[in-house]
C-alpha cells in the first residue's frame, strides 16, 4: 500500500509543488502495517513517477479544456521533480 502527501510551500499561490510517498506492507493475514516508512529509492522513484505524470496529465486537461491558468502556477508545474521532498 501507498499513502502520498502533496502540499505547496505557498498554497494560495500554487507554487512549490512537493509531495511524499510513504508505504506499508502487508502482513501474513491480509491487513496492512500500521507503520508507513519511506520506500527504497527504487520504488520512491516508480512512486514519484506516478505523481508526475498524473500532475502533467491534470495540467495537460486543463489546458485542453480552455481553463485559464495562473502562468507563475504552470512555471512551477514545470519543476515539479525538481521539488520533491523526501
Amino acid at each position: 500500500m501507498a499513502e502520498f502527501e502533496a502540499t505547496f510551500e505557498d498554497a494560495s499561490a500554487g507554487t512549490g509543488f512537493k509531495y511524499l510517498a510513504r508505504t506499508a506492507k502487508q502482513t501474513s493475514k491480509g491487513t496492512y502495517s500500521k507503520q508507513l516508512k519511506l520506500p527504497s529509492d527504487i520504488r520512491q522513484r516508480y512512486l514519484f513517477s506516478l505523481i508526475e505524470s498524473t500532475a502533467r496529465s491534470a495540467i495537460a486537461e486543463i489546458l485542453n479544456n480552455g481553463i485559464e491558468v495562473d502562468d507563475e502556477l504552470l512555471k512551477s508545474s514545470s519543476k515539479i521533480s525538481q521539488n520533491k521532498s523526501a
